[in-house]
């Protein structure tokens, strides 16, 4: 076959990390301290990337939000703010019956 096969995926994660497999065949040492500059450069470069966006959300975090709430009807909901001692503490209660917690007859 031409171009990619089902072991490129393979070969490509065998040589993601090859700089770090080189120096720990020299020191173990020496290659745990890179791998873990490599980590802070990546975690670093995703961190630049999240705080430089405007949405708060990502695309797959909106997706997750729309389906949570597609068959949520908002009226049916209340919301209570009160301040705490470091900020605020927001209540989401159901308005209308209220659930005893008992169970048995199937209805919650």
């Amino acid at each position: 076959m031409f171009g990619k096969s089902a072991s490129s995926g393979v070969e490509a994660m065998n040589c993601a990390n090859k700089l770090a497999r080189q120096k720990t065949a020299v020191d173990v040492l020496n290659g745990v301290i890179l791998l873990m500059k490599l980590e802070a450069e990546r975690f670093q470069r995703y961190k630049n990337l999240a705080l430089e966006r405007e949405d708060t959300l990502t695309d797959k975090g909106l997706k997750l939000m729309e389906q949570c709430f597609t068959d949520v009807q908002v009226r049916d909901y209340q919301i209570t703010v009160t301040p705490i001692e470091y900020g605020h503490r927001a209540t989401v209660s159901k308005c209308g019956k209220i659930h005893s917690g008992d169970s048995s007859n199937g209805d919650i």
